[in-house]
């Protein structure tokens, strides 16, 4: 089998060793933490390592990797390959006979036995394709012709090699690795899910096809309940039809609304969860074995909660219903409650342009500022309370105008205020002064604040983490009593973003049922997310006692790619997280690099683009 082509970065791997010592199986390859370091992403098969050199018959002495160092010859006898099983698809689709058909499958198998040996040495066709100097779009087409050929042979994709999961890695038995751990994104990311979903559904069709068409007839059944329902999904909820005819699809702003996006983003990340273990040849809950911990950004910790208690294909489905149902009446009351409200009114449209004007993006009811310490944030806050007729009062550390509350705390200089708009709007005017006299104090050579102070309102439609939407609540408990996600079966620590706390330790009112929980923690409850990422790393190391060093791994499974919730791990000095593209933060940086943990993206190319 194929010798493992590049060393990995130290303690930026974990080994997986068969029972007789002879292969090592590496199916996570992390990122060096150097700034230089760029993305080796996504879905990474075992690489199979025996003691004996296994010469590829592209790779000149020397050589380290035929897809780097023989970049135009290696492109080329792989499209001529894939060209040829291709070929070789049609003609299997183009017969009715058995006995041909038996043939054509045979001939193919065997070519795509000799791709993946010889050419891809055995890793994964997208880990491989997204080191090539080619498109996008041809690299995505690369892999739909593989994947359509190993489906061609009736064979899983998942299954022609050997098994992947090794001594330790099944249920009820811990690991002996170093940590890793798997994160999901939440609202106000950067990304477009339903382009993350046709990737996903071009390129890996054949391991997601029964998932993504079972999740779109929820989806859709759910948005047709009853009128109210149907009042907010004017255009459907018909993900299937979106996928397949992208010219049905709605515009931006139906798709970014709560009661899309929410359920939207969870589907991307079970989605891909979902291919991550079938690229691996495991169930969820043999991948889930391997992690030591897993934790959610906002709405992704329902996401977290989900994986945890699959152990088997059929529990991780109705885990994924049971997520995606929770999602749809989150996003699906949220709204309700902010628009009924009044939270929905538009602001006027000179305020709108002199926003986007300084780059602050179209005022929304939730406010992302960078830069600040807490202290000169609040001070920004009184202000604006004393401009909206609210006296400042002494007491509360986050007293603020009526409906600004600081609901995010992302790291010591990075927070989220939720608000309706407009005040939104007004504290920003606030942040533009401290701008000014940061740059009034640079220009004059006074030493201050080394980070540059950025605010730019989140492209959402409710204010999550807030008050202000707390009577949702109570109408998602009731458009879900009748589903659960046990305390009991959740396999891993599954940390709480309000209170860094572990869920399956966390009582909600005596209940075992942890639902009610996560519904309040997306809904109403304030994120932070620093302390969140300290205790995560901490569960990681006390689960992976015989680890060799105190890296940590995080698996980053969306939405968003380099946007996405790997962009917020980089700024947590304790957990010392680094996305995986170039970062020229000065503090931040220097301690991620002395502590070297890394964030892996799953399902990204090498430029980090999903």
């Amino acid at each position: 089998m194929a010798r493992l082509d590049t060393p990995p970065p130290e303690g930026g791997e974990i080994p997986l060793t068969e029972s007789d010592g002879t292969r090592t199986r590496r199916w996570i390859t992390s990122v060096s933490t150097r700034r230089d370091a760029k993305l080796q992403p996504v879905f990474d098969k075992p690489d199979n390592s025996e003691s004996e050199t296994h010469q590829d018959p592209i790779t000149p002495p020397g050589s380290t990797s035929p897809w780097i160092d023989n970049d135009v010859e290696f492109i080329a006898l792989l499209r001529r390959a894939l060209r040829d099983c291709d070929q070789r698809c049609h003609s299997i689709g183009s017969t009715n006979s058995e006995t041909e058909v038996s043939c054509q499958q045979a001939a193919l198998r065997t070519l795509m036995t000799e791709i993946d040996d010889d050419l891809l040495l055995n890793r994964d066709i997208r880990t491989v394709t997204s080191t090539l100097s080619i498109p996008d779009e041809e690299k995505a087409n690369i892999v739909q012709l593989y994947c359509n050929a190993w489906r061609a042979t009736n064979v899983d994709i998942a299954a022609q090699h050997d098994a992947m999961v090794p001594m330790g890695a099944h249920e009820g038995q811990p690991h002996d690795t170093a940590s890793t751990c798997a994160v999901f994104g939440g609202q106000g990311l950067r990304c477009d899910c339903l382009q993350e979903l046709r990737d996903m559904a071009r390129n890996y069709a054949t391991l997601v096809e029964d998932l993504l068409r079972d999740s779109s007839r929820l989806l859709a059944g759910l948005s047709a309940t009853d009128a109210t329902t149907r009042q907010y999904f004017r255009q459907g909820f018909d993900v299937a039809s979106w996928l397949e005819h992208p010219e049905q699809a709605p515009d931006d702003q139906y798709l970014r609304a709560a009661p899309v996006s929410a359920p939207l983003i969870g589907l991307v990340q079970l989605t891909r969860y979902a291919i991550a273990c079938k690229t691996l040849g495991v169930t969820p809950g043999q991948f889930c074995a391997q992690l030591s911990a897993t934790t959610g950004h906002s709405q992704g910790i329902i996401t977290a909660a989900a994986i945890a208690s699959a152990t088997d294909w059929p529990s991780y489905h109705q885990a994924m219903q049971t997520a995606l149902t929770t999602l749809f009446w989150i996003g699906m009351r949220t709204q309700q409650v902010w628009n009924s409200a009044g939270g929905c009114s538009p602001v006027s449209a000179a305020m709108q342009q002199d926003a986007l004007d300084h780059d602050e993006r179209a005022p929304s009811p939730m406010l992302n500022i960078k830069g600040l310490t807490r202290a000169a944030l609040q001070e920004c806050l009184h202000a604006t309370n004393r401009y909206l007729g609210t006296p400042r009062t002494g007491g509360d550390k986050d007293q603020a105008a009526p409906g600004l509350k600081i609901c995010m705390v992302n790291g010591p200089r990075h927070f989220v205020v939720s608000g309706r708009p407009h005040h939104l709007y007004g504290l920003n005017l606030q942040i533009r002064k401290v701008k000014r006299l940061q740059a009034h104090g640079e220009a004059r050579g006074q030493a201050g604040n080394t980070l540059a102070i950025t605010s730019k309102f989140l492209d959402v439609s409710v204010p999550f983490h807030s008050t202000a939407v707390a009577a949702a609540v109570a109408l998602v408990l009731r458009d879900i009593e009748n589903l659960h996600l046990l305390r009991a079966a959740l396999r891993i620590p599954v940390i709480g973003p309000e209170e860094a706390a572990d869920l399956r330790a966390s009582p909600y009112d005596g209940a075992n049922n942890v639902l009610p929980q996560l519904v309040k923690l997306v809904v109403s409850k304030t994120v932070d997310w620093d302390m969140t990422l300290q205790v995560t790393r901490q569960q990681s190391a006390m689960s992976a006692p015989k680890q060799q060093d105190e890296s940590t791994l995080m698996l980053d499974f969306g939405p968003g790619g380099v946007h996405g919730i790997s962009s917020l791990l980089k700024g947590s000095t304790a957990s010392n997280a680094l996305g995986a593209h170039n970062y020229t933060g000065l503090e931040d940086d220097e301690a991620i690099a002395q502590q070297g943990m890394t964030a892996f993206i799953v399902g990204a190319w090498s430029d980090g683009k999903p």
